[in-house]
């Protein structure tokens, strides 16, 4: 039997969060069968999804397709860009500028959050003020153009 040292127990070592990641997945690989069925209930896992999005305060800080705020990245591309166990990792530890959500979210909510936000594969939204061209370049008076 090999006994390991106390400090590889430690809050922030490698050991801890292998363990931490490895039962996360287990726990909501057990729990979303039973989320799938909630959300049949009444509602699509998107509709809930959008719903939960705008009640738990996520567009605060988050637009989606042009829609909520800009202190965080826009997320009308998430689905494209990470998968749903990704998005469920980064609300529950954080990370990048984001602060954990593990005590404010359960699973569930976790969940359904991620699966409505897997369906986000939209370009995200350009804003144009009122007044300046859409490419952002600025435009020249004809009588300024001059030909050589």
């Amino acid at each position: 039997m090999t006994y390991r040292h106390s400090t590889e127990f430690a809050p922030g070592s490698a050991l801890i969060a292998r363990v931490s990641k490895r039962l996360l997945r287990r726990v909501l690989g057990c729990i979303s069968a039973a989320i799938m069925v909630s959300c049949a209930s009444g509602q699509s896992a998107k509709a809930s999804g959008a719903a939960l999005f705008q009640q738990k305060g996520c567009s605060h800080c988050h637009s989606i397709a042009g829609s909520g705020g800009n202190k965080g990245p826009d997320l009308s591309d998430v689905g494209i860009r990470m998968k749903a166990v990704e998005m469920e990792h980064q609300m529950l530890f954080g990370g990048q500028n984001m602060p954990s959500f593990r005590d404010a979210l359960t699973l569930k909510e976790v969940h359904v959050l991620a699966t409505f936000l897997s369906a986000c594969h939209t370009a995200p939204a350009t804003t144009v003020a009122q007044g300046e061209p859409a490419s952002g370049l600025g435009t020249t008076p004809a009588g300024d153009l001059h030909v050589r």
